[in-house]
């Protein structure tokens, strides 16, 4: 797996046609110091990348904070100013629903499974 970056928080990796980010810890909790930690990585690796798709997997992400949701604004306008699609992944229900209420779902594309396709590349 060509890892790009890794911390305690995420790991970015290369993907078959873009790139994923992968939250690492179980029930992660995206409070205002950790969304500032990633936002700061984020901001960090985002020019480096690959041209494609940046996939988050929030698979381990239950619960989101108003920050979070404009790190996902945010991110969404970057990676769309260069060509590219934010696409969100393993949303769980809580999630989801959060999402919905907010609009997010309206400008960002977001699925509740890990769908065939995605997976990582093991160049």
């Amino acid at each position: 797996m060509d890892r790009l970056y890794d911390s305690h928080l995420l790991t970015v990796e290369k993907a078959a046609n873009g790139s994923i980010i992968r939250f690492h810890q179980p029930y992660l909790y995206l409070k205002e110091a950790n969304v500032d930690r990633l936002r700061n990585a984020v901001h960090g690796f985002l020019g480096c990348l690959d041209p494609g798709p940046l996939i988050l997997d929030l698979g381990n992400v239950d619960y989101l904070t108003a920050e979070l949701l404009g790190l996902f604004v945010t991110l969404h306008r970057q990676v769309t100013a260069r060509g590219d699609h934010l696409l969100l992944y393993n949303v769980c229900d809580p999630v989801y629903e959060i999402l919905s209420l907010t609009h997010i779902t309206r400008i960002i594309d977001i699925h509740r499974r890990w769908e065939p396709g995605c997976e990582v590349s093991h160049s």
